[in-house]
């Protein structure tokens, strides 16, 4: 019985041996836990820096979703802004249209009336004259004429 505990503790000792070996040589045993564990923390860390990143970028009021929501309504708004005013210049230019035609008419009106008083009016001024001597005669033509025609049927019935 001696001889096979010697033997069964050979193969023992030759076994303990193979599993000391391959403990040994186990990366995982070997520091591989640390170093999976450090690479895991590693992870983390780049993950709360992202998880940062995604935060500034989705804040409400200062991210960049947030920026660009505002720069389009700014956009949106200068652009109705931009319409605004071009339907403005529109309407002002039509303005501009009319005033310049009835300035046309206006200027138009006025030169003929020029051809007519001259142009510093002394021809209608002469006009305006000769029409109020002429309605002046007139009257005292009417009036001797009235005279006349009271005196005759004056003399016929008196006289």
């Amino acid at each position: 019985m001696n001889k096979g505990n010697s033997d069964e503790i050979k193969e023992l000792m030759l076994l303990l041996q193979q599993v000391n070996q391959k403990v040994s040589s186990a990366r995982v045993l070997n520091g591989g836990f640390d170093r999976l564990e450090n690479q895991i923390e590693d992870i983390k860390t780049t993950q709360d820096k992202m998880n940062e990143k995604l935060e500034r970028l989705y804040d409400p009021e200062d991210g960049i979703y947030a920026r660009a929501q505002k720069t389009d309504m700014m956009l949106t708004n200068m652009t109705n802004t931009m319409k605004n005013l071009s339907d403005s210049e529109q309407r002002l230019l039509e303005q501009v249209n009319k005033i310049d035609s009835t300035l046309k008419t206006t200027t138009g009106k006025v030169e003929s009336i020029e051809k007519i008083a001259g142009e510093d009016n002394k021809d209608l001024e002469n006009a305006v004259k000769t029409s109020k001597g002429f309605w002046k005669f007139v009257l005292w033509v009417g009036a001797a004429l009235a005279t006349a025609v009271g005196k005759i049927i004056w003399d016929f019935f008196v006289g």
